[in-house]
């Protein structure tokens, strides 16, 4: 069983992330009847312009999971390297244990290696998605917190 970490490209991986998008959606929506419609035009966009991070987790040569970023100068602090992450999933028969770990571990060291200065990462606030605890002990902290409000189905 060999295990490998490493960043790939947008057109290298978006055949094996398609089929389980759908499930990483399912999974996490907060808001299941807006559709799942990616933009793959924007993320190829994102490559193309050299600012889309893709790192991926592979046993055996399959994707078991996937940390995607947008790296960027930060626009209220233009001389910040800032990395935005997208999304991040790990395959569920691979999340007891430390690969998930692992996979964040090795996408720091990558961004670090680039010249990231802050990596700004999203959990969920349910609890059976929140992992904000990991990212306390792994030394991130707190910054913004988001809400949303559904404008199509009134107050």
């Amino acid at each position: 069983m060999a295990r490998s970490f490493q960043r790939e490209t947008y057109e290298d991986v978006i055949g094996d992330i398609r089929p389980i998008l759908e499930l990483h959606w399912r999974e996490v929506a907060r808001y299941p009847d807006i559709p799942l419609q990616p933009n793959w035009t924007a993320y190829e966009h994102l490559q193309a312009l050299d600012i889309l991070r893709i790192y991926t987790g592979r046993e055996d040569g399959r994707l078991i999971g996937y940390s995607i970023f947008v790296v960027h100068k930060d626009l209220h602090y233009s001389t910040s390297l800032t990395a935005d992450e997208d999304l991040l999933f790990l395959a569920p028969e691979y999340r007891k244990g430390r690969v998930g770990l692992q996979l964040m571990q090795f996408a720091e060291a990558e961004l670090t290696a680039e010249g990231v200065q802050l990596v700004k990462r999203r959990t969920k606030v349910a609890e059976r998605l929140n992992f904000g605890a990991l990212l306390e002990r792994m030394g991130y902290e707190p910054i913004d917190v988001i809400y949303g409000k559904r404008l199509d189905k009134g107050t």
